[in-house]
């Protein structure tokens, strides 16, 4: 089974990750990460749509800045 993935630049180490984890189990992982999560977001939407990947995962991950 293909499995579309994709994370915003803070969740690229967690996807990565779950990406190895999937891998190991048997899936096949397609990364479609972008640095914006609604870019990250619409090309999994997409390739759901569009290609042979019947599942997908987006991580979105969010880094306060210190002081704030």
């Amino acid at each position: 089974m293909k499995v579309a993935i994709a994370a915003n630049k803070a969740g690229q180490e967690l996807k990565d990750c779950v990406k190895a984890y999937l891998t190991k189990k048997g899936y096949e992982m397609v990364d479609f990460s972008d640095d914006d999560i609604f870019t990250a977001t619409t090309n999994v939407v997409k390739a759901i749509q569009e290609q042979d990947i019947t599942r997908g995962i987006v991580v979105d991950v969010l880094r306060k800045k210190a002081g704030k």
